[in-house]
């Protein structure tokens, strides 16, 4: 395969794979249905105990205060 149909090809699965990305935005936009959400997975995902990205926020801000002492003391 040379160049020319390398490029014509990956053009041709990239507007393929927009295509289809567009498809499935414009039908979920237009979709009559609301999402449920449950009050019980609210609580549970902003609660500190339950949302893994609140505990790796802490635990990136331990390593940095570790590492401040480290570099400049206590």
């Amino acid at each position: 395969m040379n160049k020319r149909n390398f490029i014509i090809s990956t053009g041709a699965a990239l507007a393929l794979a927009l295509l289809a990305t567009c498809y499935a935005a414009v039908n979920t936009i237009r979709s009559d249905r609301v999402p449920q959400v449950t009050e019980e997975y609210r609580q549970e995902a902003l609660s500190s105990d339950g949302n893994p990205f609140q505990q790796l926020g802490s635990d990136f801000a331990g390593l940095f205060i570790t590492i401040g002492e480290q570099l400049f003391g206590p």
